[in-house]
């Protein structure tokens, strides 16, 4: 008996993937999602996970990723891990390529796919987690893009 369905975002390495393994231990059904699908392969083979290869920012991906989480039965649980760095320019000379490119990672993906769920997780319950970085609260030195983008998905609940 499952403890319900759970989808895990950038669960194919880190944090992520730690938390795909501790819910599936813990009995629930994860869907696991991340954009390299060799890692999450290795991951379902090893703890029995689902997985479903997307980039969160390409909306047709979060589109389908929702339609098939939900396809197995209400999704209890949203961990939005996902996101990444580029860069470690100060703010003087950053691009604004790869500040384009965080803000799209870890924040705007992250708001489609909980806006993608969300309404179905009102109707049978669930909780959404975001899992953001110690630089959501705190600078360094050539992280002024980083640290905008998840201080912004921080703010996000």
């Amino acid at each position: 008996m499952t403890r319900g369905r759970v989808v895990v975002t950038g669960a194919s390495t880190g944090i992520g993937e730690a938390t795909a393994r501790r819910l599936t231990a813990e009995g629930f059904t994860v869907v696991a999602t991340a954009r390299r699908r060799e890692r999450l392969e290795k991951l379902a083979a090893e703890i029995g996970c689902e997985i479903f290869p997307a980039d969160l920012t390409v909306d047709d991906d979060v589109v389908a990723l929702a339609e098939y989480a939900q396809a197995g039965g209400p999704v209890v649980a949203l961990v939005n891990n996902a996101g990444g760095a580029v860069g470690q320019d100060p703010v003087a000379t950053g691009s604004i390529g790869d500040w384009a490119s965080m803000y799209e990672k870890n924040v705007l993906a992250t708001l489609r796919l909980t806006q993608a769920l969300l309404p179905g997780m009102r109707e049978n319950g669930g909780d959404v987690v975001f899992v953001t970085s110690t630089a959501a609260h705190e600078t360094y030195a050539g992280g002024g893009g980083y640290t905008a983008a998840k201080h912004a998905e921080l703010m996000i609940p």
